[in-house]
């Protein structure tokens, strides 16, 4: 059996970064992902609950912000709890295990590096005047060049 989704979209939200009694980072955020358009129906937008744990959660929350274009990777979990009035809620979200970046952003200090993935092998630069991402020599990959603006 496999859970496994990958995601891209934009964030909807900040990062929220919180810590666990016994101190591991956790953070919530939401990502906007476009449905494909159908014919002759107005494009429709999900809005998926994520949770990110550990360094990757921290990372988040420093170097992301809402409405930056985002590529995520990780597990549906569901969940359920009584609230206050005990009814029944459920929760789907995505537990995330890996996220990249896929846009420059404007938070101050943000890494060179496309990924949040301490563990990422290959380093991506991006230089700003030019809107290009690139990869190191002989690491196969080419350019890759964007010039789309944020919605929000």
């Amino acid at each position: 059996m496999m859970n496994t989704v990958i995601l891209i979209g934009r964030l909807a939200k900040d990062v929220e970064l919180k810590y666990t009694p016994n101190g591991t980072a956790v953070a919530n955020t939401t990502i906007a992902c476009e449905r494909p358009k159908q014919e002759g129906k107005e494009k429709t937008t999900d809005f998926i609950n994520c949770v990110i744990w550990g360094k990757t959660a921290e990372n988040a929350a420093n170097y992301l912000s809402k409405g930056r274009l985002v590529a995520i990777e990780g597990a549906i979990h569901t969940r359920n709890y009584e609230d206050k009035s005990g009814k029944k809620v459920y929760v789907t979200e995505v537990n995330v295990t890996n996220v990249k970046y896929l846009d420059s952003g404007t938070k101050e200090s943000s890494p060179s590096s496309a990924s949040v993935n301490p563990f990422a092998q290959a380093t991506v630069s991006y230089q700003p005047a030019t809107n290009v991402f690139s990869a190191p020599v002989g690491s196969g990959a080419s350019p890759l060049s964007f010039s789309e603006e944020l919605p929000f």
